[in-house]
């Protein structure tokens, strides 16, 4: 009996070493995925000039995850807030500061006046 415990024991250790690992590499991934996201709206934001064209700003950053209107103008938003990943939102470890943020305003024209950026 002694013997067999001891094997389940072990067994229980393993499979929960497992799971701790695969959790923190999940984590690990979230976070790469966020940072890369968040590079890229900073290299982005430095190759935004104003007087560029929508489909200009849409070849460099895609496609907006926000457009409001204000007549005449128009801005765009991207945000790398919604790109933490579930499991850090599932653990709270998600924040509303520190995430980088990319504003475009475009005339009535459709060509950048002004362009916002910059971590919150």
């Amino acid at each position: 009996m002694r013997g067999q415990a001891k094997r389940y024991f072990k067994g229980a250790a393993i499979t929960l070493g497992a799971l701790l690992l695969v959790f923190g590499l999940e984590l690990a991934r979230e976070r790469f995925l966020y940072w890369r996201i968040a590079r890229r709206l900073e290299s982005t934001h430095a190759q935004l000039r104003t007087g560029m064209t929508k489909t200009e700003v849409k070849a460099l950053a895609g496609e907006p995850e926000e457009i409001a209107q204000r007549s005449p103008d128009e801005y765009w938003t991207w945000t790398s807030r919604g790109h933490e990943g579930a499991l850090w939102r599932r653990i709270g470890m998600t924040s509303t500061k520190g995430h980088y943020d990319l504003i475009v305003r475009f005339d009535g024209e459709h060509r950048i006046t002004k362009i916002f950026g910059g971590v919150n």
